[in-house]
């Protein structure tokens, strides 16, 4: 009697552990709610988009936009510009620049490495552009602040540094990272959530003119096209966020290194070659919002952190004949609470406003003296402008 209780619970004790896990990974993979295993945007529909400045691609939220940069950029048209930098660039628009095309390789969550293997990809597309926009936040270069995002365009930060195939850790960092997705509750709820709508968000090319400004998407540039409804948010609504923002970013400095030898080692990498790949790269230091900027300056360690942080990279930028626009500590001033859609990321016409002003500050003359965005989100020639 004991025995066969004692494999009744074995064998409960096997289903659960692995036979349900199991049924969890294999329900998450064949519905693929964030469309990271089944890539489902065609390369015909990415070369249309690509040489179509007119056309908008949709997205479903948390879409594996490394995977489909990487299908993109090829299908891309050569650029004069290169954007690279997280979420706070992703809304960076071609219409911003009078020197054209433009690519905008933005990522969410970006870090060093993903520029890096973005980089790769641009360089084996055969592109030269002519300016290289790197953007640049502590997040983005330490290593207490990195994320395993980048292992879907893994194999070109390996070709960057000449590593040849992945190694044995780096393919089980893919399939731990593969595996702690596919186990994720948040994505079995929006697994569930497809198949409660009968419905699948699939991604869909519109005409820019008739796009929809209240549904996120990505513009032909691959930036973001935020909804006109959250840049015309209060400082009231944002402010919370920011101070929420500026709690995260204490917690990271608390814990950072400031001065992370790795992170500064790939960047400066990077710099050695773009400039050898005969293009001029810009590092542009991000802002923060007013709320989060002051509570970061009121805890004196994360203070000091994130002035040793600033300082390193204008040590970078001096010894590597570079312009550093300094918007996270020199000209903070310079963006206020409403300048921000939700305590993080400027407007569009704000990030238009810190490329105007690194463009002024660096003598480039590329940026567009008729940008302007009318009262239902579109960009608009001055002379069209919703009054």
């Amino acid at each position: 009697m004991k025995n066969n209780s004692y494999k009744l619970f074995l064998l409960n004790f096997l289903i659960f552990s692995i036979a349900f896990p199991l049924i969890v990974m294999g329900f998450n993979y064949s519905v693929d709610p964030n469309h990271r295993y089944r890539l489902s945007v065609s390369s015909e529909t990415l070369s249309e988009l690509a040489q179509s400045p007119d056309r908008v691609l949709t997205l479903p939220v948390n879409y594996d936009d490394r995977a489909l940069l990487k299908k993109f950029i090829p299908a891309a048209k050569s650029p004069k510009i290169l954007v690279m930098g997280g979420s706070r660039v992703l809304n960076i628009q071609a219409d911003m620049f009078q020197t054209g095309p433009l690519l905008d390789v933005a990522v969410m969550a970006g870090t060093i490495r993903d520029y890096v293997a973005l980089w790769q990809i641009v360089r084996q597309s055969g592109f030269k552009p002519e300016f290289v926009f790197i953007c640049l936040e502590e997040q983005s270069m330490n290593s207490i602040s990195q994320n395993n995002r980048y292992l879907s365009i893994l194999e070109y930060f390996n070709a960057f540094y000449d590593q040849g195939g992945l190694s044995l850790r780096q393919n089980l960092m893919g399939l731990m990272t593969n595996l702690k997705d596919l186990l994720s509750f948040q994505t079995t709820a929006a697994s569930i959530k497809i198949l409660k709508e009968s419905r699948r968000q699939t991604p869909e090319l519109r005409p820019r003119k008739d796009y929809d400004v209240t549904l996120a998407a990505k513009t032909h540039s691959f930036s973001m096209f935020y909804p006109i409804r959250d840049e015309m948010r209060t400082p009231a609504e944002v402010n919370p966020m920011a101070r929420s923002n500026g709690e995260g970013e204490i917690k990271v400095f608390e814990k950072w290194n400031p001065l992370d030898s790795k992170g500064y080692n790939h960047l400066i990498a990077l710099i050695q070659d773009i400039k050898k790949h005969g293009s001029k790269p810009v590092l542009v230091g991000m802002p923060y919002h007013p709320e989060a900027y002051k509570m970061i300056r009121a805890n004196a360690k994360t203070y000091k952190n994130l002035l040793l942080f600033v300082s390193e990279l204008k040590k970078i930028c001096d010894r590597e004949g570079l312009f550093f626009y300094d918007a996270i500590e020199e000209h903070h001033a310079e963006f206020q609470g409403e300048d921000f859609l939700d305590g993080v990321h400027l407007k569009m016409t704000d990030n238009y406003r810190l490329f105007r002003n690194v463009d002024q500050a660096a003598g480039l003359g590329i940026t567009s003296p008729d940008f302007q965005v009318d009262n239902t989100g579109h960009v608009v020639d001055n002379a069209q402008a919703a009054p």
